[in-house]
């Protein structure tokens, strides 16, 4: 009958249960089962990590070459031909704020050549309303009255005389008396009016004066309005090259920041990486670490046991029950922790309770000198002779 060990189990693919049972493999008998200690390894990184790595630079790669070949150029004929327009605005721009320039230059040349006519103009407009021009004018209109009165009494005179009336006549005074009454009420009130309107044309005047003023410059400071204004498009033409070229200039950024961006994830991820094989590595290292420990300890538990049923001890696996993989030698045995069977424990080479040693079997593969079989037909170990 054959006996396969754990590490020809794990060669063979076979899976070790949980409970430590003989069970058939292949013709031959294994010891399966898990255990307590035994040595293990950390995972491997996710071999995805390095997949990732890849795309991410393949589609950094294909976002630049794409921006290159179908973004920059139209975004760079774009910008020439405003940058062209531009160009032509702002001649014309120039031109035309020559042309205003001029125009305002001729309206401030138009009003100094006038100022003796606006001050003639001023000067008359103060006068009128002054009380001097108000009596000269309240005169005039006096006379205006008296004279149409007197035309007035001519004429009724010569009409009463055609009729036979005596103008001499107390009827005819009385008439002549109640006209001059009515005439000089006439002349008082075209003397007030005279006056009011005396004043009344002086501030017209005056306001035609301002207006005049007003009326100069402000087509003076129309023209000079219009040249800034036309000075102000020359500029904003300007600025509209400088805009395209900042443009530009931000979409290339844009274009480079997004593959700089690609390959920084890119590199992230290898860090990522990195720290995650040194993790790995560390524990591997605890592990050995922890592993090198051990083996001292279990080989001092192993020899334990063989002395303590002496230095041949019975390790045959027919011989034992609850057994449990607890570690490894050195040299790749497995060391158990187990009972022996109620009929093998009063044996002079085993013993009451729980001991921990090697399987015979194993150990005839690796040290076959440190095996030997008993007279009863059952295999043993001479502890002295496994290091």
């Amino acid at each position: 009958m054959k006996y396969y060990s754990r590490r020809e189990l794990y060669a063979m693919g076979e899976p070790l249960g949980d409970s430590v049972t003989q069970r058939k493999v292949g013709g031959g008998y294994v010891c399966g089962g898990g255990g307590k200690g035994g040595g293990g390894s950390s995972p491997a990184p996710d071999p995805n990590i390095g997949l990732a790595q890849q795309k991410m630079a393949d589609l950094s790669q294909k976002e630049f070459e794409q921006w290159q070949t179908d973004i920059w150029p139209t975004l760079k004929s774009q910008t020439e031909k405003q940058n062209t327009r531009a160009d032509e605005q702002f001649a014309l721009d120039k031109e035309a704020q020559g042309i205003q320039m001029d125009s305002a230059k001729k309206n401030l040349a138009e009003y100094d050549r006038n100022a003796v006519n606006r001050e003639s103009i001023y000067k008359e407009a103060e006068d009128y309303g002054t009380e001097e021009n108000q009596q000269r004018m309240a005169e005039g209109a006096i006379g205006d009255v008296t004279t149409a009165a007197t035309n007035a009494d001519i004429q009724k005179t010569q009409q009463m005389q055609s009729y036979g009336i005596n103008p001499n006549s107390g009827q005819f005074q009385g008439m002549k008396n109640s006209n001059q009454v009515v005439q000089a009420a006439n002349a008082a009130s075209a003397a007030t009016q005279a006056r009011n309107a005396a004043i009344q044309l002086g501030w017209a005047k005056k306001m035609d004066a301002a207006g005049l003023a007003q009326g100069s410059f402000g087509n003076q400071a129309t023209s000079t309005g219009l040249a800034l204004s036309s000075g102000g498009q020359a500029l904003n033409s300007g600025q509209t090259t400088i805009s395209n070229a900042g443009a530009m200039g931000n979409s290339m950024a844009q274009g480079y920041g997004g593959a700089m961006s690609g390959w920084n994830n890119v590199g992230q991820l290898g860090v990522q990486k990195y720290n995650a094989d040194i993790q790995k590595y560390s524990v591997d290292q605890q592990a050995a670490s922890a592993s090198s420990a051990g083996w001292g300890a279990l080989a001092g538990s192993v020899i334990g046991a063989g002395a303590k049923i002496g230095v041949a001890a019975m390790s045959d696996i027919r011989t034992k029950e609850n057994i449990e993989v607890v570690g490894y030698l050195p040299n790749g045995l497995l060391v158990y922790e187990y009972e022996y069977k109620p009929e093998f424990k009063d044996h002079k080479h085993a013993g009451h309770g729980r001991y921990r040693g090697l399987m015979a079997h194993e150990v005839e593969k690796v040290i076959p000198e440190a095996v030997f079989e008993m007279d009863n037909g059952y295999k043993a170990i001479n502890y002295s002779k496994v290091n």
